[in-house]
């Protein structure tokens, strides 16, 4: 086996000059851009709301495919090997399924511009409605900042390793001032135009690595590297083998981490998107219809971020054996020493593409909070939309700056990972939920449960962080729970005609009796979609998702019958889905007929 040396990193001048040549390649395009962004605040964050579906999904998928993130998917496929996929629950992975099946179009129906302006719509304008609304904006940017210093810290030590004369803060200051260009100009047609582009660099780059994985690697090869159980999928009981590694010394108690994970993923998938840009893309869709393809094609098209996960871990066991120290080094180290010239620059480019996306998508959307739900709504609520659009780029510029700084000051790139995983897991989980599907559920239980969270949340990570995930998450999460309902059952229900509103508009799903009853005594007609066939196909498609995402992992380590199985899972998942989820989709006419 050959030993695993960062110093034989290399990049040479040709692929320099692609990587310029695209770089120069993006501003050209946000400027270009800027005058489409500039006609008003609804062109400039959500692009006027006439981005094809296709285009809007494809950005999604882009802005989750970040350079940091992906070197920790790696390092996990690499010692977990096919069990790393019940890890990426914690996430949500699978969220997108519920996003076609129904959270897509709920949220299309709401004709909002921010997830913060969706809380006056459900609990009205009133001190309940924006003190839920102020809660969610605050820590909506909050996050948004701690996202830009993780992405700071994580591409700054990445490009480090290739120009290793240039330190790691620079060289992500100078990549953000570029990605900063043209995110400021153009708006959210600028974020989606270049994720499109960055989403193909980025397939690009997949399929060139699976395709050097496969040829390199054979099932016996891998074997003789790594534990048998390395090629299993079921939860095991309790798993020896994660303790040899710092990253996953926690999680020896497999099944039980494994119901943790899962439990989480499915709040997360049913409550909706959190405090980020996912809410952005489906309120910038052309129509309800539009939304749950979008949330569709997100989900199918995240398959390239496996594909690069367990292509590289692949070779990483393969080649280096299946002991490393630090396997998230394995991302940089195979793309510069076993990528040939020309191809290293598009991978490079690829890689590059993906912390721009995730970068612009989180400044564009925090600009939105900052600006509609802050400056709009406290400061110059009568503001011009020429004056709104000028502010939309101070903001941007502010956030990005803060992030920097965020960036500058982390110590390590768990510091800031562990902090944001804590914080989205436990503030708004239940809350999330509990605003779809319970009537009675207000403005103050919602504002109150995120604070409590938020707070519980910071105390555990700074006097409790060695308690393992399985006690503190049930703790968290209660204290959260808890909070929200028994704060709403000591404050005043939203008024009956927001909800009456609400629930006409928007038709979700759970306990509205008194909502529906209200209607139907005022003459109103209900038109209810059909939540249990909505549900099904979430989970059909869940299971379809999770297939298709191991068969990269099956053909890289030739297991050609697995992959087969797989194949035919996804088959029947969508045959299944056609009938239940795409005959089903809201009439394509839905949003002219509805009432803002």
């Amino acid at each position: 086996m050959d030993t695993l040396d960062i110093s034989q990193i290399a990049v040479s001048t040709i692929d320099l000059v692609i990587i310029g040549v695209y770089l120069i390649g993006i501003l050209i395009a946000g400027i270009y851009l800027t005058r489409l962004a500039s006609r008003n605040l609804d062109s400039y964050f959500l692009g006027g709301r006439q981005i094809p579906w296709w285009f809007l999904g494809l950005s999604g998928t882009a802005s989750y495919f970040d350079v940091t993130g992906v070197m920790w998917t790696i390092a996990f496929a690499y010692i977990m090997g096919q069990r790393f996929m019940w890890l990426q629950w914690e996430w949500g992975f699978v969220m997108m399924a519920f996003f076609a099946a129904y959270m897509g179009k709920w949220l299309r129906r709401s004709k909002v511009m921010t997830g913060a302006e969706w809380m006056v719509v459900r609990f009205g304008s009133g001190p309940a409605g924006e003190f839920a609304r102020t809660a969610y904006a605050v820590l909506a940017v909050v996050i948004a900042v701690a996202f830009i210093g993780f992405a700071e810290y994580g591409c700054g030590h990445f490009l480090h390793m290739f120009i290793p004369a240039v330190k790691p803060h620079t060289l992500a200051v100078c990549l953000m001032a570029v990605t900063g260009i043209y995110t400021l100009s153009a708006g959210l047609f600028g974020v989606v135009l270049t994720d499109f582009i960055q989403f193909c660099i980025i397939l690009l780059g997949s399929g060139i690595l699976i395709v050097k994985a496969v040829g390199m690697s054979s099932y016996e090869a891998v074997a003789a590297e790594v534990p048998g159980e390395w090629f299993g999928f079921a939860p095991m009981w309790h798993w020896d083998h994660l303790e040899k590694w710092e990253l996953t010394s926690g999680f020896s108690l497999f099944a039980v981490m494994t119901m943790v994970w899962v439990v989480k993923g499915m709040f997360l998938s049913v409550g909706g998107p959190q405090q980020l840009y996912d809410m952005q893309r489906f309120l910038a869709a052309r129509s309800p219809r539009d939304a749950c393809k979008a949330g569709m094609l997100w989900g199918v098209a995240m398959t390239p971020m496996f594909m690069v996960a367990v292509a590289v871990a692949v070779i990483g066991i393969v080649k280096w054996g299946g002991n490393l120290e630090h396997p998230e080094y394995l991302y940089p180290v195979v793309i510069g020493t076993l990528l040939p010239v020309g191809i290293k620059g598009l991978v490079l480019a690829g890689l590059l593409s993906a912390f721009m996306s995730t970068f612009s998508s989180t400044v564009n959307a925090g600009a939105a909070y900052l600006v509609r739900d802050g400056y709009q709504n406290f400061v110059r609520p009568k503001a011009s939309s020429r004056e709104l659009v000028h502010v939309s780029r101070v903001a941007s510029g502010l956030i990005i700056v803060a992030g920097i700084l965020v960036g500058l000051q982390a110590r390590n790139i768990d510091s800031i990972f562990s902090w944001i995983m804590i914080t989205l897991g436990t503030a708004v989980l239940m809350p999330n939920v509990l605003r779809w599907f319970w009537w009675r559920f207000n403005g103050i239980g919602y504002a109150v449960g995120t604070l409590a969270g938020v707070i519980a949340s910071l105390a555990a990570a700074v006097w409790f962080s060695d308690i393992p995930i399985y006690w503190s998450f049930p703790v968290l999460f209660g204290i959260s729970t808890v909070s929200s309902v028994v704060a709403t059952l000591l404050s005043p229900a939203a008024d009956m005609a927001t909800l009456r509103e609400f629930y006409r508009r928007i038709r979700p799903a759970g306990c509205w009796q008194p909502v529906k009853r209200a209607i139907l005594t005022d003459g109103g007609k209900l038109h209810q979609d059909s939540f249990g066939i909505d549900i099904l196909a979430a989970l059909i498609g869940s299971v379809g998702l999770q297939a298709l995402f191991l068969t990269s992992s099956y053909a890289c380590t030739h297991q050609w019958r697995a992959f087969v199985m797989a194949i035919l899972v996804m088959i029947g998942c969508g045959i299944a889905l056609y009938f239940l989820w795409y005959k089903n989709l809201p009439d394509a006419k839905e949003d002219m007929e509805m009432t803002p």
